[in-house]
Parts: C-alpha cells; structure tokens; sequence
C-alpha cells in the first residue's frame, strides 16, 4: 500500500494541494488551521458559526469516506471519525509546536494511520 500524502495526493486533488502546501510552506496552512480553531470555539456558543462550521465539516467527512472507499478500506464511521481526529490532531500539534522534525513525525504518524485501518502490519 502506498504511504500517508502519496495516499492522499492520488485520491483527492484536494488534499494532494492541502499536503504539497504544508511541505512547501507552513504559512498558509497556518493561516488556514487559525481560522478553523478560531471558528470551532465560536461554534460552540454560536450557533450560526456552528452551522458554517458543520458544513465545512460535512466536506471534508465526505472526501475522507471517499478517500477510504478509493483504498478499498470500508468507510465506517469509526473510521472517518479516526482519520478526521489524525488529521486534526497532526495538524493542531506541529501549528503549537513547530517542531522541525514535524513533517516527518507527522508523515510517520499518518503512514501508521493507513497501515492501521487497511489491516497492514508494521
């Protein structure tokens, strides 16, 4: 099986934008992950935002479910939901710590991800 953005960049032209962003520049995924987090705490007391926030959630539900069912992996939704907390959660620690092994931990982390939900053994 192919590894975490080769994954990604073959299924979803935009993820692959999204992943050839974040290795070329962080600034605006940056940017991008801000607005995200700053949207997710103002939906939780607006709900105006939080109808703006689940239709931006609903997209990218959808592509991962595709993304999985492209890669023959049943798109359960423990699965999406797994996926959708990996990407998140990679996405949310290297924007707090900039570690410059990031890409690489993230990249491993990912790769391990896959591996996981397509039955693969490392």
């Amino acid at each position: 099986m192919r590894r975490g953005a080769s994954i990604v960049g073959s299924v979803s032209p935009r993820l692959a934008t999204r992943s050839r962003q974040a290795c070329h520049s962080r600034s605006p995924i940056s940017a991008e992950l801000r607005v995200l987090a700053a949207l997710n705490q103002a939906a939780d007391q607006e709900p105006t935002v939080r109808a703006l926030f689940n239709e931006l959630l609903d997209g990218f539900i959808a592509e991962l479910g595709t993304l999985l069912v492209k890669l023959k992996i049943p798109p359960t939704e423990a699965r999406i939901d797994l996926l959708h907390a990996l990407f998140v959660g990679l996405s949310i620690i290297d924007l707090a710590t900039r570690r410059k092994n990031g890409r690489a931990r993230a990249k491993a982390a990912l790769d391990l991800g896959f591996d996981l939900l397509s039955g693969e053994k490392r």
